[in-house]
């Protein structure tokens, strides 16, 4: 019989899983997202959701509210494009980029969260406006600050990937553990975590400008 117990070995490898495994994984992990989703770099993963995208399309119609939440997204895209352009001549400044398109998600959600808790959308509550990164005017203060959050992170990650003993990485848990003990609370979830820690050690490899 095939269950979440059967299944967990194959599931805690960084092995490609055999397609029963990956349907047993999909059915019981029961995930509305892909991101959410252990493995959801897996093949037979990925074509079971979009599988399920094809059955089950979103019904999106005009006057559903939706437009703010596509502008922020084109906003959003208009600043990857930047860090993009940036990465070749002046990752320093692509990186920058990088944590206010972080910063802006972030503070975009927040409004989200609050409209669909409060049952105000009224009106538009998207700001398009980007921020904009300050490459001259930083204070030394918060610079100090900044490298600190990242060295932090970087150790607290570490440490937690060699805890691990080679099982497979479990970012979730990860930031758990992370905020249960007050490390890095001003990360919102794992995934703005995983994030910045990767950014980080990149950081740490490039080199000064």
């Amino acid at each position: 019989m095939i269950t979440k117990d059967t299944i967990q070995p194959l599931i805690d490898k960084d092995d490609k899983l055999p397609p029963l495994a990956a349907l047993a994984h999909f059915i019981i992990a029961g995930k509305l997202s892909i991101i959410d989703t252990e493995h959801n770099d897996d093949e037979t993963i990925q074509s079971l959701y979009r599988l399920s995208m094809d059955i089950f399309p979103c019904d999106v119609r005009d006057g559903d509210g939706f437009e703010p939440a596509i502008t922020a997204l084109n906003e959003m895209g208009q600043q990857f494009k930047k860090i993009t352009k940036e990465i070749p001549s002046n990752p320093n400044r692509a990186v920058t980029y990088s944590e206010d398109d972080e910063a802006y998600c972030i503070k975009m959600k927040r409004k989200f969260d609050e409209t669909m808790d409060g049952n105000r959308a009224v009106t538009p509550m998207y700001e398009p406006e980007v921020p904009k990164c300050n490459l001259t005017n930083d204070t030394t203060h918060n610079k100090i600050n900044s490298q600190k959050r990242k060295d932090q992170l970087i150790k607290f990650v570490d440490g937690f990937k060699v805890a691990l003993n080679g099982r497979r990485m479990n970012w979730h848990d990860c930031w758990k553990k992370g905020r249960s003990h007050g490390i890095i609370t001003h990360y919102t979830n794992y995934e703005i975590m995983k994030n910045a820690y990767h950014r980080a050690k990149q950081q740490h490899s490039l080199p000064s400008l």
